[in-house]
């Protein structure tokens, strides 16, 4: 089982894993993407269909932040759970757990930014994803993927230039 926050990369990432292993992969995100998981785990299945795969191997459940501990205790049926991202309840999951738990730190986080984006708009999602407070917190950016626009990607770096900030632009 694979309990992740809004990180819809985390799906791919773990059905190619549990694949390649023979395993079957029982997935539960955030509320935050949940149609963005959705239809990744939808073409995925269609992707199991074309290659005689049971398209149930890979399941996607919705939940409250209840049912992962309710996961936690089903060693019946779960052999791992992993949790991806920056819970706080981590270590108190791992004591009522009776399936073996892994805690994954917060990762990377990917902004994009289409030729089509509002400068003004673009601008206020990276500065406020980058002057929060919290150090490991998820919605921090690791990179800054700008499609062409070179206006855009000065209006983006200017504000945020002064921080531990880096980045190279290739047309």
């Amino acid at each position: 089982a694979m309990v992740y926050e809004a990180r819809p990369s985390v799906i791919t990432d773990c059905a190619a894993l549990c694949m390649r292993s023979g395993n079957a992969l029982l997935l539960r995100g955030s509320s935050h993407c949940h149609r963005t998981d959705e239809t990744i785990v939808s073409c995925l299945k269609d992707a199991l269909k074309l290659a005689d795969i049971a398209p149930e191997t890979i399941t996607l459940i919705s939940g409250d932040h209840e049912l992962t501990y309710e996961l936690a205790k089903q060693d019946r049926y779960i052999d791992l759970m992993i949790l991806r991202g920056g819970y706080s309840c981590l270590e108190d999951i791992k004591r009522q757990a009776t399936v073996p738990v892994i805690g994954a730190g917060p990762g990377n986080c990917h902004i994009y930014i289409d030729e089509s984006a509002k400068p003004e708009m673009a601008v206020r999602g990276v500065r406020s994803s980058w002057e929060t407070e919290e150090i490991n917190s998820l919605w921090v950016f690791s990179d800054c993927l700008i499609l062409r626009d070179m206006s855009l990607m000065v209006s983006v770096n200017s504000p945020i230039s002064s921080s531990n900030f880096f980045s190279i632009c290739t047309p």
